[in-house]
């Protein structure tokens, strides 16, 4: 600066280039009046953060809590976890196999079910060939004639704030839309995680059905596949083991080895069809048999092995 407290053009020029000199001079001259830079929260008439002011310009920014949408969400008639899943899904968070890839934790973005097109939420709950067969077979009740054609957003807006009454048991559209919704999710799981399709008219049947019991129209609740309800392929044969050992440690083992191998192998045959899983039991079978063989044509060995 010079002796009057105004930028020096001249030594100005003299060190910067001169494209660069007229942006400085528009630069207002530092005065020593002037106070030291601070931070400063502008939403707040002191300047200084608070987390109430902060919470209200996050809520005021991307919450939107006074929006009719979540009135719509928060209240629809359904347990929580619906609810808590419309919410993911409206926020566009749901791990279908698009978001996987945008998160990197996939390389495929290709729907499961038809592999034919990327599998987005609109995809695999509204446009794969299963979910448009189910809406095909609700189509009676279809809130509007946009419902193949909106925006994710739009189409979960519309169907939540829509009126119509479902003619099978009169029920609210919306909450039979979020059984529905619910089902084809959780159908579509079921295929890539068990390998189990179910039918198309099965996952109709379930989302009415379920809708129902959401309403109180029916006080019992469908049953639902559990896992102590699954067959039980193999269970230690506990008895037989004892048996077993009963006969491995008789004095008479060392006797007649030939009639103790037929023994086992018999035990043997006996737990493989009493729990009928041969792939569990196949390999020791065969060998149980070979042993037999070696054992009838003179191999001493074979026997003590076993």
């Amino acid at each position: 600066m010079d002796g009057t407290g105004n930028w020096d053009r001249g030594k100005l020029c003299s060190i910067f280039q001169s494209d660069v000199v007229p942006h400085i001079l528009s630069i207002k001259c530092p005065d020593p009046s002037d106070m030291e830079d601070q931070l400063i929260w502008r939403w707040t008439p002191t300047g200084k953060f608070t987390t109430r002011s902060a919470y209200s310009l996050l809520s005021r920014s991307f919450w939107e809590q006074k929006s009719a949408t979540w009135k719509h969400l928060w209240d629809a008639p359904v347990p929580q976890r619906l609810r808590l899943f419309l919410w993911v899904l409206f926020r566009n968070k749901l791990m279908t196999n698009v978001e996987r890839c945008r998160r990197h934790f996939g390389h495929s973005s290709m729907c499961a079910v038809c592999n034919a097109a990327d599998e987005s939420i609109l995809h695999v709950l509204r446009d794969c060939i299963v979910a448009s067969a189910v809406w095909q077979r609700l189509a009676p009740s279809s809130p509007s004639p946009e419902f193949s054609t909106t925006n994710l957003q739009l189409w979960v807006i519309n169907n939540l704030s829509s009126r119509v009454v479902h003619p099978e048991g009169g029920m609210p559209w919306p909450t039979l839309f979020i059984s529905t919704l619910w089902q084809l999710w959780k159908s579509r799981n079921d295929w890539v995680f068990n390998n189990v399709m179910l039918p198309i008219e099965a996952i109709r049947n379930r989302a009415i059905t379920w809708a129902r019991y959401y309403l109180g129209v029916d006080q019992q609740a469908p049953p639902t596949a559990s896992l102590s309800n699954a067959p039980c392929l193999w269970k230690r044969p506990e008895s037989d083991c004892k048996e077993a050992i009963q006969m491995l440690t008789s004095p008479l083992a060392n006797v007649n080895s030939s009639s103790l191998v037929r023994a086992i192998v018999k035990l043997c045959k006996r737990v493989f069809k009493a729990f009928n899983a041969p792939k569990y039991l196949t390999k020791n079978h065969h060998r149980y048999l070979f042993l037999v063989d070696d054992h009838n044509s003179g191999d001493r060995s074979s026997s003590q092995l076993c």
